[in-house]
């Protein structure tokens, strides 16, 4: 507390103000716990409410969606169940093993020779080299250019 300079206190004025200080400092010490902890208990509790929402009404959708996928008829118990004996084929093992291939399926070639194989085929593509990494100009795969080409109608390709 400031007091103003024109204004003196007598010595029980003087008294009376250190025993309001006193007195009053634990109560706006208090105060201020008690609104920091209902700010806080606000903010979590709108936190818990956002969290139990997001997490109820997505089930809730789940549900609805499912009971309407459900069929109301009972299954056909007319039928006996299906029964077939499968037997161990040894072959499929050699079948759908992996072969060891004597020719390498990959080939280290230039840059140059990528971009002249790349032309002979009917892919033109440039190379571009920054920031210790390289790629080409244009689509070259199958997969890439198949990503580009524009789906036709089903009469359009009869």
């Amino acid at each position: 507390m400031t007091s103003e300079p024109n204004c003196e206190l007598t010595e029980q004025g003087r008294q009376r103000r250190e025993d309001m200080l006193v007195e009053l400092t634990p109560r706006v010490v208090r105060a201020a716990r008690a609104r920091r902890i209902r700010s806080g208990a606000g903010a979590a509790a709108a936190l818990l409410l956002v969290a139990s929402l997001s997490i109820i009404v997505p089930i809730s959708a789940d549900l609805a969606r499912n009971t309407q996928l459900v069929s109301a008829d009972p299954a056909d118990e007319s039928r006996p169940p299906a029964i077939q004996i499968i037997q161990t084929d040894a072959s499929v093992i050699r079948r759908l093993s992996a072969r060891d291939d004597p020719t390498p399926r990959v080939q280290r070639i230039s840059d140059e020779e990528l971009i002249f194989d790349l032309a002979a085929i009917g892919r033109p593509s440039g190379l571009v080299h920054s920031q210790g990494r390289t790629w080409l100009t244009a689509k070259v795969t199958d997969e890439q250019l198949d990503a580009t080409r524009q789906p036709t109608s089903p009469a359009s390709s009869s």
